[in-house]
């Protein structure tokens, strides 16, 4: 097996132990017998616990995009497409054990007020189809050209974070209608309109 899916089967063996463990408890040692490598490998790709939930991050936040595209479509609404967007970001957040690992996440950003800030925001620079979305729109005069597309995405992931995602880590009953995300879209498509008029 390759190096790099090598890596990337360590990552997922991580995932299942953090999943079932938490972060703190499971040791190096412990990760190594789980991915079925030896401690040598482990190392030789991931120098301590830290940088491993790292690169895991990094690599559920590259899944996350791949899965949450969204093809501009002038035959459909734009506040439909936003809404399709909006969809697909909550099935890949309330997935079961993403649910638990997003927690874990968090629980080590409060420990860290920069916990890997200018990585993700270079991956999320890196979400072209997404952007490309974005822009399609501004073409079709569905948000103002003169707003940037990366705020624009940045803003809307932000407000999906804000409105379901924090909500969903920290209430155990957390529940969202239809009406919900109608109203999360249309905030969103309102924002760009007005941020366009303030600039």
């Amino acid at each position: 097996m390759s190096a790099p899916n090598k890596k990337e089967e360590i990552i997922n063996a991580s995932i299942e132990i953090f999943v079932e463990e938490g972060y703190d408890r499971p040791s190096m040692d412990a990760i190594a017998k789980n991915a079925n490598v030896s401690k040598r490998t482990l190392y030789k790709h991931f120098p301590n616990k830290k940088a491993l939930l790292e690169d895991l991050i990094v690599h559920l936040i590259e899944r996350n995009i791949t899965q949450t595209f969204v093809k501009y479509d002038s035959n459909i609404s734009f506040e439909n497409q936003v809404i399709q967007f909006i969809n697909n970001k909550l099935e890949q957040y309330f997935d079961p054990n993403g649910v638990k690992l997003a927690r874990i996440i968090m629980s080590e950003a409060f420990k860290q007020s920069d916990f890997l800030k200018e990585r993700i925001e270079n991956i999320l620079r890196l979400e072209t189809s997404s952007l490309d979305w974005i822009r399609e729109a501004q073409l079709h005069r569905e948000i103002p050209e003169s707003l940037d597309s990366f705020e624009a995405l940045h803003y809307l992931n932000k407000l999906i974070r804000g409105v379901f995602f924090y909500p969903m880590l920290l209430e155990t009953d957390f529940r969202y209608s239809e009406k919900d995300i109608k109203d999360l879209a249309k905030t969103f498509i309102f924002w760009c309109q007005c941020k366009a008029r303030i600039d």
